[in-house]
């Protein structure tokens, strides 16, 4: 509902869609191991946290090799919108009524340009995402 609230306030605001959090964005085993060498205790704590979600998703469906960064890249790409690389305007809304897709973010970038009401961020540059990224973590 806040999405929503959000979304439908007019304020500028960039979405940066779930498919643009996988792939190359996601954090490695390799970057966590990076993250826990790093001297920041920042860095090392993401890495903990990162690491726990990794094991999390083994135990309930399986896992993957990677993790996404949803919130990291929302957090960096705010910071440094010069990593996105390409935004999109579209018609959005969240779904508020329907039980077994509450919360689901639509968009349309197909409708006429009246109705967009938001810009979507649907790829950045991964190299220079992480670099960021890291630096934040203080982890070079």
């Amino acid at each position: 509902e806040a999405a929503e609230i959000v979304l439908q306030s007019g304020a500028p605001a960039v979405w940066i869609t779930l498919d643009t959090t996988r792939g190359s964005t996601e954090i490695t085993l390799d970057e966590v191991e990076r993250l826990l060498a790093s001297p920041s205790p920042a860095g090392r704590f993401c890495a903990l946290a990162t690491r726990r979600l990794r094991e999390f998703y083994n135990e309930i469906r399986g896992g993957s090799e990677t993790y996404g960064v949803v919130d990291s890249l929302a957090v960096t790409s705010a910071l440094y919108p010069e990593i996105m690389t390409k935004l999109v305007a579209a018609k959005c809304r969240i779904e508020l009524h329907d039980a077994e897709k509450r919360g689901y973010f639509h968009f349309d970038t197909a409708a006429p340009e009246a109705e967009h009401n938001a810009v979507l961020c649907t790829a950045v540059d991964t190299a220079l995402f992480k670099q960021r990224m890291y630096a934040l973590l203080g982890a070079k």
